[in-house]
Order: structure tokens, then sequence, then C-alpha cells
């Protein structure tokens, strides 16, 4: 894990049988080489999640990163799915500390469209479904990229 006070990004994994591990060893390795610092949480409750989003703000926080499940009900969480506007009006609460939202899980277009109506900077997103390995993968490219 990086140990910069550069600039961070915060990750939030929700695990439902899905490689968030694999994703989370490969955003250490990608960004181990910037001078960003990595802080990985994993998670699994939407009471954790909110307590640990509201800490970002004392973080120079540039990228909050959140992979898992999505359905149309919501983000899926250990102990129940939180539907969308929920998760957007915590996100948008922030967007003064954040300059970007990576959303990696399926079907999330509407709502990275609704966080940059509602004023956070940049958001990733996906159409469609993606395999795991996909979304893997992008990341991996994503953060050794930036």
């Amino acid at each position: 894990m990086a140990t910069t006070t550069g600039p961070a990004v915060c990750a939030f994994f929700f695990p439902h049988d899905l490689q968030t591990c694999q994703e989370q060893i490969i955003m250490t390795e990608s960004i181990g080489c910037h001078t960003l610092c990595f802080k990985p949480y994993i998670l699994s409750t939407w009471d954790n999640f909110q307590s640990y989003l509201m800490k970002i703000r004392k973080i120079n926080t540039q990228v909050v990163h959140l992979a898992g499940h999505h359905e149309k009900r919501g983000f899926c969480f250990t102990d129940s799915v939180m539907d969308e506007e929920s998760l957007i009006t915590l996100l948008a609460e922030q967007k003064d500390h954040i300059d970007c939202v990576v959303l990696n899980a399926c079907n999330t277009q509407s709502v990275g469209l609704r966080l940059r109506e509602r004023g956070v900077k940049n958001v990733v997103c996906w159409q469609g479904t993606v395999k795991d390995p996909v979304a893997v993968k992008f990341t991996h490219m994503f953060y050794k990229s930036l």
C-alpha cells in the first residue's frame, strides 16, 4: 500500500461473490507506482459505508471507487440493498471533496448521469453488464494510466 501524503484514492469494496479481493490487489499494484495514497475499505453494511465516506472529508481525496454488485433495486451490501437515490445523495454531498467517482459495477450509467447532474465533476460507470474479469482489467488499466 502506498504511504504517501498525496491525493487519496478511497476504494470501497462490497464483496458479493465477486472478484473484489483481486480488484483490491490490482489497485494496490497499479497505484503503488504513483504519488497517490490508496485507502481500501472492505465494507459489509450501509452504515459502515456512510461512516467511512464521511471520513474522506479529512483526506485529500481525488477518487472514490466503488466495486461490487448493482442491480435494479440498488447497490448490494451484506445487510441490505441500498437504493440508488440514497447512494447518489450521499456521494453528491461529497462533491466538493472529490474529483472523480468510479462505479465499477453493472448497469451504473443512470447513477453516473445523476451524479453528474448533482455536480460531481467526473464519473466513470458502466452502461450494461460487466463480467468480473473485465471490471478487474479496467481497474488495472485505469489506475495504471493515472
